[in-house]
């Protein structure tokens, strides 16, 4: 082979020889194929990454149940002095009258026969400590209180009185007094009258006084 015909076929050696390694070089910076199935896993996880930080929390933006208005006291039973007047009446025929009742009062208020006895509960409330002597108190007196009604000695002498026996009136705008013509009693030795004393605290109209002997008031 001549001299020039050995340089030609060198030449194209080279040539050859750059033109595969650029084919390899590109090969290996293609990523490698993938068959069906993991282009198939692949593809959808990648959406779902981008799909959850799109998708804000809007928990909070659900709106919640409104919360049952609670109230305090006796409520509605007692949001005028008839409506007072007449769940007293009502509940003093029940068999837990004395439970029933104990909102109906205020308890910090409370005279009865000229006794302050608000005083004294509102002090035992104030101490922690003297809040179960308080209740228990509290518990007795209405108990014995709420028994006067089974005491009467005409079978329907209660009916009677709460059909004709009782007056109220409006002494001012935060004050009602009841007279309450209650019947006979056994061992009774109070008036046959009562009088009842309602106070207005804030929408409800509490029982304040219980006066036995009304007209032994003022006197010496």
């Amino acid at each position: 082979m001549s001299a020039p015909s050995v340089g030609n076929s060198r030449t194209i050696r080279r040539l050859a020889g750059g033109l595969i390694a650029l084919a390899l070089a590109g090969a290996g910076c293609r990523q490698p194929a993938t068959t069906a199935g993991s282009a198939g896993r692949a593809g959808p996880a990648a959406s779902d990454v981008g799909a959850s930080a799109a998708v804000p929390d809007s928990t909070w933006l659900v709106p919640k149940p409104e919360a049952a208005l609670q109230l305090g006291g006796c409520g509605r039973a007692c949001e005028s002095p008839e409506s007072a007047v007449s769940f007293l009446l009502t509940q003093l025929s029940s068999p837990d009258a004395a439970v029933q009742l104990r909102p109906l009062v205020d308890w910090s208020l409370l005279v009865v026969d000229g006794r302050d006895l608000g005083t004294h509960w509102a002090m035992q409330w104030a101490d922690p400590a003297q809040r179960s002597a308080r209740d228990a108190e509290i518990a007795a007196f209405l108990t014995e209180w709420t028994r006067w009604p089974s005491r009467s000695v005409q079978a329907d002498g209660w009916g009677r009185m709460r059909s004709n026996g009782i007056q109220l009136r409006l002494q001012d705008e935060q004050t009602a007094v009841v007279q309450l013509r209650h019947p006979q009693l056994r061992d009774d030795t109070t008036e046959p009258t009562w009088q009842l004393q309602w106070h207005k605290r804030g929408s409800e109209w509490l029982l304040s006084g219980i006066d036995h002997q009304p007209s032994l008031r003022g006197k010496p």
